[in-house]
């Protein structure tokens, strides 16, 4: 069982995250150039690919092959950050979301409340005790509450 302490924690660190990943929700939109980061950043510093390879360590065939994995998304997150900084950058790594987490929270655990309450009218129904559009709604939006509050297991299972 949460605590009200932990629930009061979760609820702040779901805010204090959306605040910190607010800025970088542009972020979501920037296509990668078509050639890759590496090999862009390397053109527009008028570096040559045997010049990066020997800043790397690495053979200039390696560095081609560097370059495909990135595009391949295929590339570690440690070789891409070796790459950056022998380009004088760095890499910033993110999981943004693309609404805020509470949002996301709320949508998930209203999804959960629906199919709960519809799975509960259904039954309802067969013995003629079916609630009102009404009633339905608070019962959803009280199931929400609950869900969201404790973040049941309930939330992320399979539907």
């Amino acid at each position: 069982m949460v605590t009200p302490a932990a629930q009061r924690y979760r609820h702040l660190r779901r805010r204090q995250l959306d605040d910190l990943l607010k800025p970088l929700a542009s972020l979501t939109s920037m296509k990668v150039p078509a050639k890759g980061w590496i090999h862009e950043i390397r053109h527009a510093l008028g570096m040559s690919g045997t010049q990066l390879a020997a800043r790397l360590r690495i053979a200039q065939p390696s560095l081609v092959d560097l370059e495909q994995s990135e595009l391949k998304k295929s590339i570690t997150l440690r070789t891409l950050e070796k790459a950056a900084a022998a380009l004088g950058c760095r890499v910033v790594y993110a999981i943004v979301p693309p609404e805020s987490l509470e949002h996301i929270l709320a949508t998930r655990a209203r999804d959960v409340a629906v199919r709960l309450v519809d799975r509960l009218s259904h039954s309802m129904a067969l013995e003629q005790q079916e609630v009102s559009h009404r009633e339905r709604e608070q019962q959803i939006k009280e199931i929400v509450e609950e869900l969201v509050r404790t973040l049941s297991k309930e939330l992320w299972g399979e539907p």
